[in-house]
């Protein structure tokens, strides 16, 4: 089943810490630690990360957590994804792509050289969902790289 109204991706504002919490929590436990909304301050302040935040109507069902470096392996800018969390509701009804996929859109407007979704070797359905989104496994990290794509 797919959601009838669009899916909003954008990045998060200090209102939209306490729902970025609540979904981070899913994937982490009750226990995410006190200073987390702190951090969660600090990420979207901060002009190296990003903190994605994906709308269903007026209810938040994702988060991400992006941020920039520079990277002798891939000569240039890289962004990489600290943690992406779809509400445990709305698997499988295409908010993660849409993060992924906003998240690219950002990335190529600068100048990002690839974009790493770190996965667990054992997410075997997020590895699946990354393959389809032409991410390469090197064994150390998912990566999608720009350069093939102008």
């Amino acid at each position: 089943m797919r959601p009838d109204s669009p899916i909003i991706v954008e990045t998060a504002n200090p209102r939209d810490i306490t729902v970025c919490l609540r979904l981070l929590r899913q994937a982490h436990g009750p226990d995410l630690s006190g200073d987390s909304e702190q951090i969660l301050l600090q990420l979207i302040q901060d002009q190296r990360s990003n903190l994605y935040v994906g709308w269903l109507d007026t209810e938040a069902v994702g988060v991400a957590m992006v941020h920039r470096r520079i990277s002798l392996e891939y000569r240039g800018v890289v962004w990489e994804v600290e943690g992406l969390v779809v509400d445990e509701n709305f698997r499988q009804l295409g908010f993660g792509r849409a993060m992924i996929e906003q998240i690219l859109a950002d990335a190529r407007r600068g100048v990002c050289r690839a974009l790493l979704v770190p996965c667990d070797e054992t997410n075997r359905l997020g590895r699946l969902f990354l393959n389809r989104l032409q991410f390469v496994n090197t064994g150390r990290a998912i990566y999608r790289t720009f350069a093939d794509e102008d």
